[in-house]
């Protein structure tokens, strides 16, 4: 499936306007000069998107043929403003939405100084998510809970010099980054917090522009299996 995503620049033409010469409001007779259709909206922009069905993930081009750019969190938001229960009707279940990040983006999360907590959050994850036998693990725990999404969070011991995840919450993890999010806070030694999530780790595919006539072709070219 292939689409566009648009966006612009959302302003509220009824309020006040700023004369740019004289620093101040503009006069009301100059005011009622200006005239915005309903429909029209400033600042437009479009990016191609690629969406492969069966294993539910989106590429989007970062950068479009007018040097334009977005960036992976404003197409997280348009994503989970467009699929939010409130919009599609809660008849749908609901929908997670995750960026996915780069392959050891959970060991840089785990090797921040002094680890001090860790949050996961896993919803049910796509069959092609970590390793086969992670994914049904993942899916055994959550149907015995009878459970759409499963969190945790992991504090670390008074007196303990960091957090040492185990296999199974590794595991975990794990599917989260892909399936959710994962989230750490450590410390330096003169006590400066630093933390780092899988959100701030998006992961980049370089695409070479001259190998298609479009992003889908592009895109293909990097990936051959794709859709």
């Amino acid at each position: 499936m292939q689409g566009q995503i648009l966006l612009w620049t959302e302003i509220d033409l009824d309020g006040p306007w700023i004369d740019l010469d004289k620093g101040s409001e503009i006069d009301p007779d100059l005011r009622e000069k200006i005239s915005i259709p309903p429909n029209a909206r400033p600042n437009f922009r479009a990016f191609d998107y690629v969406f492969d069905e069966l294993k539910h993930q989106l590429y989007f081009e970062a950068r479009n043929d007018l040097d334009q750019t977005v960036g992976p969190s404003v197409v997280l938001r348009v994503f989970l403003g467009i699929l939010n229960r409130t919009v599609i009707g809660t008849e749908w279940p609901e929908i997670e939405v995750t960026l996915v990040p780069e392959k050891d983006a959970i060991e840089r999360i785990l090797a921040l100084p002094r680890l001090n907590t860790i949050f996961i959050r896993v919803a049910r994850p796509n069959p092609d998510a970590a390793s086969p036998e992670a994914v049904a693990r993942v899916n055994a725990k959550l149907n015995a809970l009878h459970a759409q999404k499963l969190e945790v969070k992991i504090q670390r011991a008074a007196g303990a010099e960091r957090i040492t995840l185990d296999r199974e919450y590794h595991e975990l993890a794990e599917v989260g980054a892909d399936n959710g999010l994962v989230k750490g806070e450590g410390s330096y030694a003169d006590g400066t917090k630093v933390d780092l999530s899988t959100q701030d780790q998006p992961k980049k595919i370089d695409v070479n522009i001259a190998k298609g006539d479009n992003f889908f072709a592009r895109l293909l070219s990097t990936i051959p299996g794709l859709g």
